[in-house]
């Protein structure tokens, strides 16, 4: 079944992945991202030639059996989603992807085209299922992917925009985490943690709270807004890709990964917009985090929960371990912020492509109000690694980034903690 069965635009696709080279970018859960880079340039919806586009590449079957798929030198294993599943995922996103260009820009990548294809697909010669087969085999690292693909009903496949220059939230936090201790490398069992009051990391979350505040607005909650599903791309002199924002630090948002996401009750989407008129925009962020996924489960999910609390703006600071929610004197700085940034952009929407001298006014208060929160945020400088260390045990486990690499290196750690603890526990019975 083709979910798309627009002729031409298969043909265009299949021409460029004849031309092109794949590299394996991400696995999740429920998907796989390839990067395909070609000689020719593909031209989507937008009318904007691209030399890369993303295919992500899923299981669709109702029976929840993983499939193992082989690279080199490891494997993968990927649980399957249903056809339901597989076609909210995609419509949500087109719909966001229109309604947020309509109202000023693209609040996530576009999708140029999706498709339910049955296994069979692989040996018909010059489908999209065969190209991909074909393409896939070129790699070395890929070319026993498809080994074996017996108990695999349907592919879903999802062909979207390359987002080329941008970096995850989680790659911007270790960074930033990197360059406040000094160091080139951090060990991964200290990544999790972050200072509330890092210097720049603090404006991505300001950043990354308005984001969600738009999603809102255009009446969709993401609902599994962790720092691998937000990204940014870094402004430049001269960019008009994009409205300015307030700083170059932060650049332009994007959100990925609609799997989880719902469509906002009328009744709530109301308190929402009632919220956002009265400036009470960590209220619409708290309507956030007390909504449910698309599988009917709680947002704060245990592995995330304490990041969730801190980007809604519950807690202020990584380091308020007794959950003790922050003062009134640090929401209203919150909500100030926001409010600044919200502003700045309706300001940047009018002002587009012409003299953005009228901003600066509005950049130096944000900078004295930003300022004023690091200083009221609650923060801890005595020895930083001696802290992590410590508090280890206690310590949440955010998705690693988009990098398949890390992912492994993660899962590594992991293994090596736990061995090292049952290490300690046998020599303690003995």
């Amino acid at each position: 079944m083709n979910i798309n069965p627009d002729i031409k635009l298969n043909r265009i696709l299949i021409d460029f992945m004849n031309n092109s080279t794949i590299k394996l970018l991400s696995n999740g859960t429920y998907g796989i991202t390839f990067e395909i880079t070609s000689s020719i340039p593909f031209i989507g919806i937008s009318d904007k030639p691209l030399q890369k586009i993303l295919m992500k590449l899923g299981i669709v079957k109702d029976r929840k059996i993983s499939h193992i798929f082989d690279i080199k030198p490891e494997s993968i294993d990927l649980t399957p989603v249903n056809q339901t599943e597989f076609m909210h995922e995609n419509n949500i996103h087109m719909e966001i992807y229109t309604k947020s260009k309509k109202e000023s820009q693209p609040l996530c990548p576009e999708i140029f085209s999706y498709y339910l294809l049955p296994t069979n697909d692989l040996k018909i010669h010059d489908s999209i299922l065969n190209t991909i087969l074909v393409l896939i085999t070129k790699n070395k690292k890929l070319h026993k992917f498809f080994r074996n693909t017996n108990n695999i009903d349907y592919f879903g496949i999802t062909f979207m925009e390359f987002l080329d220059g941008y970096e995850t939230l989680f790659d911007i936090k270790i960074r930033h985490v990197n360059k406040r201790l000094n160091l080139s490398t951090i060990p991964t069992s200290t990544q999790n943690e972050l200072l509330g009051c890092e210097n720049n990391y603090l404006q991505y979350v300001i950043r990354t709270m308005t984001g969600l505040i738009e999603l809102a607005l255009l009446g969709y909650n993401h609902a599994d807004f962790h720092d691998g599903n937000i990204m940014f791309k870094k402004s430049s002199i001269g960019n008009r890709e994009y409205y300015p924002d307030l700083t170059d630090e932060c650049g332009r948002i994007m959100i990925i990964d609609f799997g989880q996401t719902v469509k906002i009750d009328d009744t709530i989407l109301d308190r929402i917009k009632e919220f956002y008129r009265q400036k009470e925009y960590t209220d619409i962020l708290e309507e956030i985090y007390n909504s449910q996924r698309a599988n009917r489960l709680e947002i704060y999910d245990p592995r995330y929960n304490f990041f969730y609390k801190y980007i809604t703006g519950r807690y202020s600071s990584f380091y308020n371990r007794n959950n003790t929610r922050q003062s009134s004197e640090i929401t209203q700085q919150f909500n100030t912020l926001i409010d600044i940034v919200i502003t700045s952009r309706e300001k940047s929407k009018m002002l587009y492509r012409k003299n953005i001298s009228e901003l600066n006014e509005i950049k130096d208060r944000y900078n004295i109000v930003i300022e004023e929160l690091k200083r009221t945020i609650p923060c801890k400088q005595t020895n930083i690694i001696s802290e992590f260390s410590s508090s280890a045990e206690n310590t949440f486990h955010h998705k690693p980034s988009n990098n398949y690499s890390q992912n492994k290196t993660h899962k590594r750690d992991q293994q090596s903690r736990k061995s090292k603890k049952q290490s300690r526990k046998s020599k303690k019975n003995k």
